[in-house]
């Protein structure tokens, strides 16, 4: 399943003084929130504009998900344990 993360912006919320790292690529303990374990993963990074609004950058990556029965957008600073599984498998079935 395809999913748009956005991370782009300025990171005010999590913006430490000391690097101008990615929200996804901060540590979380000893990995970046955006695991490393995606060796099977295709990621294309976008360019969106630093001020682009959310429905803008969405807008700009369309042509990636365009014909995909469904797709998960999520921003970064969002980190759950949620079972994704649970939640997409009832809007499947519908």
């Amino acid at each position: 399943m395809k999913v748009v993360l956005f991370c782009g912006g300025y990171g005010m919320r999590m913006r430490d003084g000391t690097t101008d790292l990615p929200k996804p690529m901060h540590m979380v303990g000893p990995r970046p929130l955006l695991t490393s374990d995606i060796s099977d993963w295709t990621i294309t990074f976008v360019n969106t504009g630093l001020d682009s609004p959310v429905g803008e950058r969405l807008r700009r990556v369309r042509h990636l998900v365009e014909g995909e029965e469904m797709f998960l957008a999520n921003y970064a600073d969002v980190l759950t344990d949620l079972p994704l599984d649970s939640v997409v498998e009832p809007v499947l079935e519908r």
